[in-house]
């Protein structure tokens, strides 16, 4: 399974933690204060569909940085 360099989350972490959860491909996975979006990119190689979701303060925090 391929995941995104470069994210806060390493590669490794993601796959520990994806492999815990045994997403099957019949689910639907939610990522609820996604960040980066490195999980949820890893997670729509197994779910059915994948919600990822950021807060608007959460969003004009990290554009406020840029």
């Amino acid at each position: 399974m391929l995941y995104p360099t470069g994210t806060p989350t390493q590669p490794e972490i993601i796959a520990i933690a994806l492999s815990k959860l045994n997403i099957k491909s019949t689910e639907v996975f939610v990522d609820i204060g996604c960040g980066s979006g490195s999980v949820s990119i890893a997670a729509s190689r197994l779910a059915k569909h994948v919600f990822a979701m950021i807060t608007g303060m959460m969003l004009l925090m990290r554009h406020q940085k840029i």
